[in-house]
């Protein structure tokens, strides 16, 4: 086996779950990446294990969560995250949502947030404004990295499976700047 993934939910109570979850992956030659230089090749076997429970009732959603990857037997290698979310789905007529993710590995360590607003329009139109920052230090380097962007989301449904999907984003920081836009037409089935 190359892939394999498990998942494990329990419903502690009608407003309360938890999920645990593991997963492996190693990649093998063939004619899909037998182009790909041998000393770049990643044939190591990477693993991963993550809990998370969620809370929530009558509009509000809590979840905390954390989990390790394993990559081979090397633990300077490990990854390390775990994250903190809360989610209204009806605050002042408006979606809300906030998320915090803080991660450790073996080349860096550092947070990541971010949050959103947002609201249906009705008739399948749907939009979101959300405000993200990334801060992060290489280790190898002690070097800072910090990043911001605010982000525009449209989202609407056609006729007969259709849909389109806009994002609008304006970026500062280290490592992007400036302005992007992503366009997708796409077709449910």
């Amino acid at each position: 086996l190359s892939n394999l993934s498990a998942s494990l939910a329990y419903r502690i109570t009608s407003s309360a779950q938890a999920v645990l979850s593991y997963d492996r992956h190693q990649n093998y030659r063939s004619q899909w990446n037998r182009t790909v230089p041998e000393a770049l090749f990643d044939d190591l076997l990477h693993q991963g294990l993550r809990g998370s429970l969620s809370l929530g009732g009558s509009g509000l959603l809590f979840t905390a969560g954390g989990g390790v990857r394993f990559k081979d037997r090397s633990t300077a290698l490990n990854a390390y995250s775990a994250n903190l979310g809360l989610r209204s789905s009806d605050l002042f007529g408006l979606r809300a949502g906030l998320d915090g993710i803080g991660f450790s590995n073996g080349y860096t360590q550092g947070a990541y947030a971010s949050t959103r607003l947002g609201r249906p329009f009705g008739h399948g139109l749907d939009a979101d404004l959300a405000y993200g920052a990334s801060f992060y230090q290489v280790k190898s380097t002690s070097e800072n990295r910090f990043n911001h962007w605010i982000r525009l989301l449209g989202r609407g449904n056609l006729r007969r499976g259709v849909f389109l999907s806009a994002d609008l984003e304006y970026a500062q920081g280290d490592d992007t700047k400036g302005p992007r836009a992503f366009l997708e037409l796409g077709w449910r089935f």
